[in-house]
C-alpha cells in the first residue's frame, strides 16, 4: 500500500503537469459549445423558459435513433467532442511515463500491476475532476444567464418525445452526468489500454470510429450508444433498469482496460523492450 501510495503521489504530480494547459483550454471549449445553443434558443424566444437539462440534453444527450432513421438529425460533433475530451486532454501521458521511467518505477516497486493501477487511478481522479467541474460549472452559468426552470421545459418534453424515457427531471439530469461520465471514462481508459498495445495514433482511430458509428446504430456493441440517454431503454423496457445494466456494462468495460494492461505489459519486458 505504501508503494501504491508513492506511485499515486508522483503520478499525479507528473499527470497534472502534463495537462494542464490541455485541461484549461478544453474545459473552457466544452462550456462555451455546451451554453451556446440553449443561450441562442433564449435569445430567439425570451419568453420561453430553458433548463440545466435542456443544456445536456442538447450537447450530450445523444440522438434519437428514430431521427437517425429518417434522416432528421444533425452530427452531434459536441457529443463526440466531450466523449473524446479526456483522450485529448491526456494523450499520451500514460504510455509515454510507462516507456520513459518504467526501468526506475519497477527497479524500486518490481510490481507491474501497481505501476498500471497508479496510471489508471490518476486517470480517473483527473477524469472526475475535469467532469466535475464541468457540470457544475455548466449549471452555475445556466443559473448566471437565467436558465434555471427546475422542470421539464416545452424543448425538453419535445426532445424527450424521441425517446422512451419517462422519470422525473432530476432523475434524469442525474442519469445524464452519470453515463456521459462514465462513457469518457471508458474512451480515455480504452484509448491508454489501446496506445499500450499500439501505436497511438491507431489507437485513436479505433476510439474515434467506434464512437462514430454508435450515431448510426443503437446497438450497446458500439459503445458511444451507453452515453447516449435518448437511445435508453437499451437492455430492458424499464428505462431505470436499462441504465443500471449500462452503467454496470460501463464499470466492466473500465475493470476490462485495466486487467487487459496489466497482463499484457507482465508479458512485456518494457526494461528492454520497446512496447510497440
Amino acid at each position: 500500500m505504501k508503494d501504491y501510495i508513492l506511485l499515486i503521489k508522483r503520478d499525479l504530480q507528473t499527470g497534472f503537469q502534463h495537462i494542464k494547459n490541455n485541461f484549461i483550454i478544453l474545459l473552457i471549449v466544452t462550456l462555451f459549445f455546451l451554453l451556446y445553443p440553449v443561450l441562442l434558443l433564449k435569445s430567439y424566444d425570451q419568453n420561453t423558459y430553458y433548463s440545466y437539462l435542456d443544456a445536456l440534453l442538447i450537447g450530450i444527450g445523444g440522438i434519437p435513433i428514430d431521427l437517425v432513421k429518417q434522416h432528421s438529425f444533425k452530427f452531434p460533433f459536441l457529443w463526440l467532442f466531450i466523449q473524446l475530451s479526456l483522450i485529448f486532454i491526456m494523450n499520451t501521458w500514460a504510455r509515454t511515463d510507462i516507456i520513459n521511467f518504467s526501468s526506475f518505477t519497477r527497479i524500486r516497486m518490481r510490481k507491474v500491476y501497481l505501476l498500471i493501477i497508479s496510471k489508471y487511478t490518476c486517470t480517473f481522479i483527473i477524469t472526475l475532476i475535469y467532469c466535475s467541474l464541468m457540470f457544475l460549472s455548466t449549471l452555475f452559468l445556466c443559473s448566471l444567464f437565467g436558465i434555471q426552470s427546475t422542470n421539464y421545459t416545452e424543448y425538453a418534453l419535445h426532445t424527450l418525445s424521441f425517446s422512451d424515457l419517462k422519470m422525473p427531471y432530476l432523475q434524469l439530469t442525474w442519469f445524464i452526468i452519470l453515463l456521459n461520465f462514465s462513457s469518457v471514462l471508458c474512451a480515455v481508459f480504452l484509448f491508454t489500454t489501446l496506445s499500450i498495445m499500439m501505436k497511438p495514433v491507431y489507437a485513436f482511430l479505433i476510439i474515434t470510429a467506434w464512437y462514430v458509428l454508435s450515431i448510426f446504430r443503437d446497438s450497446f456493441v458500439f459503445i458511444g450508444n451507453l452515453s447516449m440517454v435518448l437511445r435508453q431503454p437499451l437492455f430492458h423496457q424499464n428505462a431505470f433498469t436499462s441504465i443500471m445494466i449500462t452503467l454496470l456494462i460501463q464499470i466492466i468495460i473500465i475493470f476490462i482496460c485495466v486487467i487487459t494492461s496489466i497482463i499484457f505489459l507482465n508479458k512485456k519486458d518494457i526494461i528492454g523492450d520497446s512496447i510497440d
